[in-house]
């Protein structure tokens, strides 16, 4: 109903109250993609992680894992970025404005996922501002291992952050029953609540 609600009100806004048009709350956005979540920087160098992976030896089930989701946050970043730009663009008188860029203005200025985005992203019921913090927040933990994503194995993993969360676990069961010699079909990720902080000393035992 509420959702309903929001689209029944008007889409010009400025004039003599002040309001901020959809043009401006558009714009507002882009700022904070480009600026703030600066999303076009953090994308993801697919081409140097692969070549630290070019060993066989160093490529294992959380390798596999982690180039997926690279490769799926990057798609997605792509999207927003081309889409913001001509949006930008037609702004400027550049090009001309089309159905899909007045669809997504639309969207932005009702805090909503626009369909095109929403193909290419992980399942969210978030807002769009929301969403977008959150997209920050999977960058800033899929950049931690770039560096040297042989290690991922050994540290924290938020599987909120994942596109594929059981992908993660199914690949914690592969590297178990590679030490191991267990049967994989007999593995199975036991969940333990603990009281510690991600930023805590590792508990002996953990994977």
């Amino acid at each position: 109903m509420f959702e309903i609600l929001a689209e029944l009100q008007p889409k010009s806004g400025g004039g003599s109250d002040g309001a901020p048009t959809v043009i401006d709350i558009a714009k507002d956005f882009s700022t904070r993609v480009f600026e703030e979540a600066q999303v076009e920087q953090q994308k993801l160098p697919l081409d140097e992680i692969m070549g630290k992976l070019a060993d066989d030896s160093t490529r294992g089930p959380y390798q596999s894992v982690y180039i997926q989701e690279c490769e799926l946050i990057n798609t997605l970043i792509g999207q927003i970025v081309n889409d913001l730009k001509d949006l930008d663009l037609a702004f400027k008188g550049e090009l001309t404005m089309s159905a899909a860029m007045e669809d997504l203005m639309e969207n932005i200025a009702m805090n909503k996922i626009c369909a095109e985005w929403a193909k290419k992203s992980w399942m969210s019921t978030r807002g769009l501002g929301s969403w977008l913090d959150n997209l920050k927040q999977r960058l800033e933990m899929l950049n931690l291992w770039k560096d040297d994503p042989t290690q991922i194995n050994r540290t924290v993993c938020f599987l909120n952050r994942l596109y594929k969360p059981n992908s993660f676990l199914t690949a914690i069961k592969q590297v178990c029953a590679q030490k191991t010699g267990q049967p994989l079909n007999k593995l199975f990720v036991q969940t333990d609540i603990l009281k510690k902080l991600h930023w805590d000393p590792e508990i002996p035992g953990m994977l």
